[in-house]
């Protein structure tokens, strides 16, 4: 007699010879064995970011079949096509598993499954299924935003639905786009609500019906992306600019000056005064205590950059004894801020050269008054922004008397 094991791996009839040590043989009677494989069709349902926890959860439906003792659940390595088990999961347990390696938040990751029987075959792996990953950027405008993200894989959804939350997150959907053979989908938002949390999310709807999980209750038919907080990645470029009380006087000189950046939210200023001194306040005020002609910078920083403007030859110092330029122009501009329009009027004492311009707060000319030699007396403009096809906003009025420049700040409001 003799006691061994013989591992039979497909379905056939076998038999057995014996040979003992004498060179003596017999063969057994016809064994018909059969073979039954792991379950082999076995599918993901579908896979997507659970809103409890924020991890990536797939979904499957458990197939009425016997001899299945559990499922095996992989994902894609950092290489292509080379799988690691994260996790095992026995056939009466919910067909749910969450992966709580994922970030979503990070990228999209691609899951399959296996059977495994009783036996411990394990079948090969099922179809992949891949999570969408959405990002956003900032668009042309404050209220105006970017989405983009990668197509769902493992089935081809007929829509993809586009939501929108603030900071309540009772989700709104927005829009639809219907689903392409495309691997990246494009959506830009241009009314998005202004200085508040914007939340953007991406769904599909299975189109093979819903999953039924046993022992849920719930009847997972979607898939949702990752949700991405819009102000977390408020890359809005910045456009330094400033201004000042004054631009010329005499020595010593107090100006003070105003940060006008404008889009996005400043973290941090920095400004170059000229003379070797710096601040980093929003609007400071600095004293000139040397005679000259002075360049200021500002540069103004967040999270997502720096910007900088430089302004030559912006500050004027002159010495005591030097007629100053309010001396030889009295101006005034009233009403200001104005609707509408605004009324210029100097008197100069002398005669001189005078030009008279009107620039935008991005340094564009928008209009050109007055260029001539003018005599001593009294001299009225009118300034409005329409009439040159300008619209409400601040503008610099910029007067050269001579050799020398004033600036004075114009605000038209609606």
């Amino acid at each position: 007699s003799f006691n061994n094991q013989i591992n039979v791996t497909s379905t056939g009839s076998y038999f057995v010879n014996v040979t003992d040590q004498n060179g003596c043989s017999g063969i057994s009677d016809t064994i018909n064995v059969s073979v039954v494989y792991p379950y082999a069709s076995q599918s993901i349902c579908v896979v997507g970011v659970d809103t409890v926890t924020n991890k990536n959860i797939i979904v499957w439906d458990k197939p009425n079949v016997g001899n299945i003792a559990s499922f095996n659940l992989y994902k894609e390595s950092a290489v292509s096509n080379v799988w690691n088990l994260i996790g095992i999961m026995p056939y009466d347990s919910l067909s749910t598993f969450i992966d709580l390696t994922s970030t979503p938040d990070t990228k999209a990751e691609r899951y399959a499954m296996s059977v495994v029987d009783s036996c411990g075959n394990e079948s090969a792996k099922s179809d992949d299924h891949r999570t969408m990953h959405l990002t956003v950027s900032a668009g042309q405008s404050l209220t105006e935003w970017n989405l983009i993200w990668n197509s769902y894989e493992g089935f081809t959804p007929a829509t993809y639905r586009i939501y929108r939350a603030d900071s309540s997150l009772n989700y709104v959907k927005i829009d639809s786009m219907a689903a392409s053979s495309s691997y990246t989908y494009t959506w830009t938002d241009h009314n998005a609500p202004l200085n508040t949390d914007v939340y953007y999310m991406i769904e599909i709807v299975s189109p093979n019906g819903g999953c039924s999980p046993s022992k849920a209750n719930t009847n997972y038919n979607s898939s949702r992306s990752n949700t991405v907080n819009s102000n977390e990645y408020n890359n809005v470029a910045l456009s330094s600019d400033f201004s000042s009380d004054k631009t010329s006087g005499i020595v010593p000189l107090m100006v003070i000056f105003y940060d006008e950046t404008a889009n996005g939210t400043v973290d941090s200023w920095f400004w170059n005064f000229g003379d070797g001194k710096t601040s980093e306040s929003q609007d400071p005020v600095h004293q000139y205590d040397s005679v000259g002609t002075y360049h200021v910078s500002l540069t103004v920083s967040n999270s997502t950059g720096s910007n900088s403007v430089v302004k030559d030859n912006y500050i004027q110092v002159l010495p005591n004894g030097v007629t100053n330029i309010y001396e030889v122009l009295d101006v005034n501009v009233f009403p200001n801020p104005f609707k509408g329009a605004t009324n210029i009027v100097y008197t100069i004492n002398e005669e001189t050269k005078v030009q008279l311009q009107v620039y935008s707060s991005l340094g564009k000319l928008v209009a050109d008054i007055a260029n001539e030699n003018q005599t001593p007396g009294e001299y009225k403009y009118s300034f409005n922004a329409k009439d040159y096809s300008f619209g409400t906003g601040v503008y610099y009025l910029r007067m050269t008397i001579g050799d020398k420049v004033i600036t004075k700040r114009l605000i038209q409001v609606k």
